[in-house]
């Protein structure tokens, strides 16, 4: 209870003036800013006039930069500028490059400049995460430990979060080849938030797709994860149809193995079931590669390192 009274007492200062005793415009979306402090994130109602997602994030993105208020102040002008060219979606999660110099920002504003961003644009249907990239790299904490995907969740507390509550793990992702005949082993370290589980981090890696050079998504991202739990060694995994429907033809062994041996290669998880809809009773492609049975660690698609 004291818990759940400190959060509410945390967001009404962090957004205290930012709800005024008026009716929201209908299919408004808050649109984040700073106050002119700098030390907390402020609202407005902004109701899109685009209806496709990417086009709505990019009618998101330029009014972030063009807030019109005498106490509100944009976590973009004059500090990044959004390269368009390479934002795109991949799946669920968007990519957004951003380009300016994050060394011009305290570290509780640059924080906050990554909450307003996530908070905004995961407002958008059909966008659950971002990974952010500025100047081409993917956006560190101070210790250079990478973010990753990023929810609103990570930022609960804005820039009052404490370290503790993230967790930062050393990982092993596989992903395709550049012929897509085997698998490549990458490791990264990960930082995601403390109350999601190491083997969510893991499908969420794989689903939003390696950073360039490090091989090619072949897990269909624009599958949903209905659930994920471990139990006597075995890492249980339930995806909607579309992990099946999505799912590149000839390409099936490569996804399940992109994902049983990232998995595997946590601690504790010796295999990994895999369930369409709650159902094991599924074949992949014109191999019929069958979901009835548990799969282990395949060493033999992986590509040998020189």
């Amino acid at each position: 209870m004291k818990k759940t009274i400190a959060f509410l007492l945390l967001i009404a200062l962090l957004f205290c003036g930012c709800y005024k005793n008026q009716e929201r415009p209908e299919d408004a979306l808050y649109v984040y800013c700073l106050n002119l402090q700098g030390s907390a994130l402020l609202t407005e109602d902004y109701v899109p006039q685009e209806k496709t997602p990417m086009k709505q994030v990019t009618e998101l993105l330029a009014r972030m930069e063009t807030v019109e208020s005498t106490d509100k102040v944009s976590v973009l002008a004059g500090r990044f500028a959004v390269n368009t060219d390479q934002t795109g979606m991949n799946g669920s999660i968007l990519k957004l490059y951003l380009e300016g110099n994050r060394g011009d920002l305290a570290y509780q504003a640059y924080l906050l400049t990554l909450s307003a961003l996530t908070r905004t644009l995961t407002q958008v249907e059909g966008v659950d995460a971002l990974l952010v990239y500025i100047n081409g790299e993917a956006v560190t904490d101070n210790s250079g430990r990478t973010f990753g995907l990023m929810r609103p969740a990570m930022f609960v507390n804005n820039a009052g979060r404490e370290e503790s509550d993230y967790r930062v793990s050393d990982m092993k992702l596989y992903f395709a080849n550049e012929t897509g005949t085997r698998l490549l082993e990458v490791e990264k370290s990960v930082r995601d938030s403390s109350n999601v589980s190491p083997e969510r981090t893991v499908i969420r890696q794989l689903l939003a797709g390696p950073d360039p050079g490090e091989g090619y998504a072949v897990v269909p991202s624009g599958a949903s994860l209905l659930s994920i739990s471990t139990r006597d060694g075995i890492c249980y995994l339930n995806f909607d149809e579309t992990f099946v429907s999505d799912m590149e033809a000839g390409r099936e062994e490569l996804a399940i193995y992109a994902i049983v041996n990232s998995l595997t290669s946590l601690e504790g998880i010796e295999q990994v079931q895999f369930a369409i809809n709650s159902s094991t009773d599924v074949e992949l492609g014109l191999s019929k590669l069958s979901l009835a049975e548990p799969f282990s660690f395949n060493s033999d698609i992986v590509e040998i390192k020189e």
